[in-house]
This record gives C-alpha cells, sequence and structure tokens, in this order.
C-alpha cells in the first residue's frame, strides 16, 4: 500500500471510509504498508523497521446477548490486550489504536454470539529491497516458493479435519457477520457517509443482501456491486441525481404522451423513473420506459441508469445484466457523475470551527472557484465533477453489447462542464432511433395480437406515422439546473458536517460542565 498522490513535503494521509486519517508529525509517508484481515495469532512481536503500526477494528458487534452471557459486567471479549505494557484496549467498531509492534501483543478471544473483524497495519521495507536481497541469496527464487507452496500443501493435507471443519465454520460465520453488518448499514437510512464500500463480497452475498432489504419500504441507499472489486457500494440520493433523473422522465413523458396508443388495446407505455432506490422490490432494477400488455405483461425497451464515481462500473454491469435477462430490451443509456475527487469532511484539528464561530454559512456564500469547485472558509465540500452520458443501440438480431464502440450503434458525449455540441448531437439522434425502435416495436406487438381485428389495427395509423421530435433535452437548461444541484450538493454536506460539529461540541461541553458543575446543553440546528 502506497500513498497515493502524496506531494506533501511533510506529514500524510490515508483516506479511509470514515473519513481521512492524518498524520502531520511524521516526517514523510512510509515507503509500504501491508494489511492483514481478520487473523487470528497468539501473543506475538512484529519485527518491523517502523516504530509503530495500527489496528483498526472494523466490526465489533453483539449478535447475540443471551449467548454472550455478560451479566456481571462481564467483557464481550475480542479485546487488544499490550502485554507489555498490562494495557487493555475494549475494541469497538471503527476504533484504531496504534502501538509498538516490538512489544508482546496480542487479542483476546470473543466469546460466542460476538462478531468481530479487524484489520492490522504494518508498515515495511521496500518489497522490491526485500525481492532483490532474495534473488541474492544462492539458488532459484522461484524454486524457493515453489517447494514453499508444495511444504504448504502437504502440511494442510495433514491437517485434522475436526481443525479444518471448525476453520471453516469460522470463515461462515464471519461471512454471515459480515453480510448482516452490510444490510444493517444500508438500512442506515440518512445516517453515515453518503458512499459507502465493502469490499470482499461475493456476487451471490450481493444477492443475498438484495433479498433482505427488498421487503425495506423505508430504504433510501441504492446498493450497488463492482464485479472486478468484489465490492458493494451503497450511495445516498443527492440533488445531482434528480436533477439529471426528472428533466430526463419529464421529457420522455411529454413523448410518450404523443406517441397515442388507442385505449381500446388496452396497454401502456409508463415510465418507471423515480429516486435513485423507486421501490423496495426493485433495488435491482434501473429506471426504464417498458410497454404493460393488457395481460400484465410488463415488456422493458429502455434502462436508465445514473451513477456517481465510484458505482460507474456497477451501474454499466447492472445494465448489460438486466439486458441479458430481457429479451425486449431495445437500448440502454448510462449517466455518470464522476467528481474529481472524494469529498472529505473536515477534521476536528482543520481549525474551520475557529472561522466559523459556529454561527453557520449561508448557501449563498459558497463560492465557485475557476475549475467548478464549491468552497467556504478554507475547505472544498464539492469539487469539480464531470458529467458523461452514454447511449446504446441493441444491432439488429443481437443482444445489447455495452462493450460495444461501434459508432451506428453507440454515443457518448460530456454533458457538464464543457460541452460537445457535435457529441450532444449524436446522442439526441441515438435518442430519436431509440423512440423510433420503440414505436416500431409496439406496434409490431399489436399487430400480432390482434391480426383479426382489421378495424382496430387501423386504429393504428397515426403511431405508425409519428415521428419522434428532434430535440429531446435542452442540454443548455440540463447545465443550468446541475449547476444549482452541484451547490446545494455541497451546501448539503456543509450543513451535515455543521449539526454533527455542533452536536459534539455541545455534548464536550455537557461533560466538561458535569464535572464543574450544572450546565445547559446547547442546541443543535
Amino acid at each position: 500500500m502506497t500513498v497515493k498522490g502524496n506531494d506533501l513535503d511533510f506529514g500524510y494521509t490515508l483516506d479511509l471510509p470514515g473519513g481521512p486519517l492524518c498524520f502531520s508529525t511524521a516526517e514523510w509517508a512510509p515507503s509500504e504498508a501491508y494489511m492483514s484481515q481478520n487473523y487470528e495469532s497468539p501473543i506475538h512481536t512484529d519485527q518491523l523497521y517502523a516504530p509503530y503500526a495500527m489496528n483498526w477494528v472494523t466490526l465489533h458487534a453483539i449478535m447475540d446477548p443471551e449467548q454472550c452471557q455478560l451479566h456481571g459486567g462481564r467483557s464481550s471479549g475480542g479485546n487488544y490486550v499490550d502485554v507489555s505494557l498490562k494495557v487493555v484496549v475494549k475494541c469497538a467498531t471503527d476504533t484504531v489504536m496504534s502501538m509498538q509492534p516490538c512489544f508482546q501483543h496480542g487479542t483476546t478471544l470473543a466469546r460466542d454470539g460476538v462478531c468481530r473483524q479487524g484489520t492490522a497495519i504494518n508498515f515495511s521495507r521496500h518489497i522490491k529491497q526485500a525481492f532483490d536481497e532474495a534473488i541474492a541469496i544462492e539458488g532459484d527464487v522461484k524454486a524457493m516458493i515453489q517447494q514453499h507452496r508444495s511444504q504448504l500443501q502437504a502440511w494442510q493435507q495433514q491437517r485434522n479435519p475436526r481443525q479444518h471443519q471448525k476453520r471453516n465454520k469460522k470463515i461462515m460465520k464471519n461471512q454471515s457477520c459480515k453480510i448482516l453488518l452490510i444490510i444493517r448499514r444500508i438500512r442506515n437510512g440518512g445516517d453515515g457517509p453518503e458512499v459507502e464500500v465493502f469490499s470482499n463480497v461475493t456476487e451471490d452475498d450481493y444477492v443475498y443482501v438484495l433479498d433482505a432489504i427488498g421487503c425495506d419500504d423505508k430504504l433510501i441507499r441504492k446498493p450497488s456491486y463492482i464485479p472486478s472489486l468484489h465490492q458493494i457500494v451503497a450511495t445516498l440520493p443527492c440533488p445531482i441525481h434528480e436533477s439529471i433523473l426528472v428533466p430526463l422522465r419529464t421529457a420522455m413523458g411529454i413523448i410518450v404522451e404523443s406517441l397515442a396508443i388507442p385505449d381500446d388495446f388496452e396497454v401502456s407505455l409508463p415510465i418507471h423513473m423515480g429516486r435513485m432506490v423507486d421501490a423496495p422490490a426493485t433495488a435491482e432494477l434501473p429506471p426504464q420506459m417498458r410497454l404493460r400488455t393488457r395481460d400484465a405483461d410488463i415488456r422493458p425497451y429502455w434502462p436508465f441508469e445514473v451513477s456517481v464515481s465510484q458505482t460507474a462500473e456497477g451501474a454499466v454491469t447492472k445494465l448489460q445484466k438486466f439486458g441479458n435477462q430481457n429479451e425486449h430490451v431495445l437500448a440502454a443509456t448510462h449517466i455518470n457523475i464522476a467528481e474529481s475527487r472524494m469529498h472529505a469532511s473536515p477534521t476536528y484539528e482543520w481549525g474551520v470551527e475557529k472561522e466559523l464561530d459556529r454561527r453557520g454559512v449561508q448557501m449563498g456564500e459558497l463560492t465557485r472557484s475557476e475549475d467548478g469547485a464549491l468552497a467556504s472558509h478554507s475547505h472544498t465540500w464539492y469539487h469539480p465533477v464531470t458529467v458523461t452520458i452514454t447511449t446504446w443501440i441493441r444491432p439488429p438480431n443481437r443482444r445489447l453489447n455495452l462493450n460495444s464502440r461501434h459508432h451506428a450503434y453507440y454515443a457518448s458525449a460530456v454533458l457538464y462542464p464543457n460541452q460537445s455540441e457535435q457529441a450532444l448531437a449524436k446522442v439526441q439522434n441515438m435518442f430519436q432511433r431509440t423512440l423510433e425502435r420503440v414505436r416500431d416495436t409496439v406496434v409490431d406487438h399489436l399487430e400480432t395480437e390482434h391480426a383479426d381485428d382489421d378495424t382496430l389495427l387501423d386504429s393504428l395509423q397515426a403511431m405508425r406515422d409519428w415521428s419522434p421530435p428532434r430535440e429531446l433535452l435542452d442540454w443548455n437548461k440540463c447545465s443550468k439546473e446541475l449547476r444549482a444541484a452541484m451547490k446545494q450538493t455541497g451546501f448539503n454536506r456543509y450543513r451535515s458536517w455543521h449539526r454533527s460539529f455542533l452536536k459534539r461540541v455541545a455534548d464536550e461541553s455537557e461533560v466538561s460542565g458535569s464535572r464543574s458543575g450544572p450546565s445547559k446543553r446547547g442546541r443543535v440546528s
């Protein structure tokens, strides 16, 4: 693990999911580090070149209080112990400790009914230096590695089957705990960061999570699976997503109204395009244009997907999977909102609280820099963003292929900040062709269903003659709404941080006041 993009002369920062972890007094970033997850080890010491290592408890949850038997003040276990210093740290979720690896240390056993996961971060010499030293040793390094693997396999085969079974049960338990944690965090509503990332997740785990949250009618986070990274990314809806979906749905709704299907056919062409998560049962379904037949059969024709930087791959994967599973899909559109940097809230040591003086900031005070970033009081609340719209049409007699870049079936354009009129014109043209495909497909379906009713089929002539408008969306209007939505998103981030800051100040004042005498708790806006 190296510190990407570190160009500071002094200190370094690690970008963790819960926010940045700053080492401002370090002389420079360590050369390399390695991370060990969910391993077990007796009391030991680590002979490292660095004087300190880190231990990050990613999960410490009591899943079954009765099984834990915590009566009488008993500990749930799974705590960090420094034997040399005779110190026990009672761990909780998101506890981060810095320790001296040369001292004897380890963890206590967690009680039954407790789910615990952690990550050890140790700083090492350059891997290349270690490899060069290995090459200098007499003999072939590759042969040494193969010999080591053979010895390891032989040792694993000789292991006690009961131990092997016990280890597998422990792995399954840890995986189950992790899935339960993911479900709980996704159901956590608007609390927590805008984007939460869960790693080491299989596609089967993702399907299980979707099934579990499918009955939750209060779900507002949108989960997305990134196959190449084995990650679930859960995002909160924000004004930018709405600024894209609302005008798109409005425009498509007007167009569908103009494509007048006679009432006698008892079919409809609704636009399913709500918020980021439209309904609990459709968490895995993208917004779409679809045909609902008189037999209540649903035929999806044109799915849309809006993604943020972290979920772009997941969005394309979802669209491709949706197209593979639905033979009626004619086209797909992906709108990606890529912020140049992941947003991080100000750290407590940052000093912005002095600049704010607890008075708060109005949305009009957010200033826009030349590159499009939105900032106030020395902190950037929304980084420059690029919005790209990409659309595909299914080739005749073939499946939809989102890897295709053939000019006849693919178009992509930057919608914001620097519009390309020529590229956007190609996207508009692709939209028109898609709507023509939808028209022809609906007409063909109705002609087949009512082949014996000439009078009814004659009423389709207006549909056959219908043409989509030359301009479906006003790109300039979209850009204007995007700018307003970005400012609102930046202000929402500031407001969330400011409320948390005021609550922390009030809590600290209350604790301080309880030690010295009675006090009033500050009101949090």
